[in-house]
């Protein structure tokens, strides 16, 4: 009977200990980063070879399809659980970064899947950490990811750690920048150029130039073959416009031919304040 409630006490001790602590187990940060992008692909596999059986499918539509870039915001829900806090009971300094890794990870399967789909990656510069007030133990909080601004390379994330009170106010944990370039291979390819292709657009109704999630999907079919199989990759196609490419580069690859000329203005006044305040 005491060996029956011994090793019985051990299990459920072992069970509530794997419960409370399982974001700090062994690969669990790895299973958790990757978990997006698996079901993104998943995702795409799965629509491509309903689209072979099915004629009738639909074609991939622009993951920021309609989406202002200084309007959209990407929300992921979070807990300072036992494991990620410290000896004064509230979020560890240290596990902002391995949070805002998961959020921003999320971010990008969700509004910029056709990039990464179509072989880009998101490549992190730097991050920069603001805090306000401490996150206590087991409270609940939120990432709130949006796109601050971008120049010729980086494009700038403000990610703000929210969450609410004793007594149900909303209050502001911490705010951190954190900077991205976007790659195909060696190749750098432009932010604007990579907001466009996955459909963020400055309006979300026809202009004289297409919106942008229309631009897209007129590209990817024009480099399709009769049966509808990619033959040329737009990223790897794509060449940034300088004086001497000019002339050589597709048409596509000029923002003259993308709803991206409405973002210009307040992009440059987003970049100085974000410079003059953070760097």
């Amino acid at each position: 009977m005491l060996l029956w409630w011994t090793t019985s006490s051990i299990i459920a001790i072992s069970l509530a200990f794997l419960l409370l602590f399982r974001n700090s187990l062994p690969f669990a940060w790895t299973i958790r980063m990757m978990a997006p992008f698996w079901r993104l692909r998943f995702r795409d596999f799965r629509s491509r070879y309903l689209r072979r059986s099915d004629s009738n499918q639909k074609q991939r539509i622009p993951s920021a399809q309609g989406c202002d870039p200084f309007e959209d915001q990407f929300t992921v829900k979070r807990r300072a659980t036992l494991d990620e806090c410290d000896f004064m009971g509230h979020l560890s300094n240290s596990a902002y970064p391995k949070n805002l890794d998961l959020a921003r990870m999320q971010y990008s399967v969700n509004r910029l899947a056709d990039f990464i789909l179509d072989g880009g990656w998101v490549a992190l510069g730097s991050t920069s950490f603001i805090f306000h007030n401490e996150i206590p133990i087991l409270a609940k909080y939120k990432i709130v990811s949006r796109i601050e601004s971008w120049d010729d390379k980086w494009l700038f994330l403000r990610n703000e750690f929210r969450g609410k009170n004793r007594k149900g106010e909303n209050i502001l944990y911490c705010t951190s920048i954190t900077k991205h370039c976007f790659k195909f291979g060696r190749k750098t390819i432009p932010p604007w150029f990579v907001l466009a292709y996955c459909g963020y657009s400055s309006t979300s109704e026809a202009t004289l130039i297409k919106t942008n999630a229309t631009r897209s999907r007129e590209l990817r079919h024009s480099l399709q073959d009769d049966a509808g199989k990619k033959t040329v990759n737009p990223l790897q196609a794509f060449q940034k416009i300088t004086p001497a490419s000019i002339h050589k580069a597709p048409s596509w690859c000029s923002p003259d031919v993308w709803d991206v000329a409405g973002w210009d203005h307040q992009r440059k006044a987003r970049l100085s304040g974000l410079t003059e305040y953070f760097f």
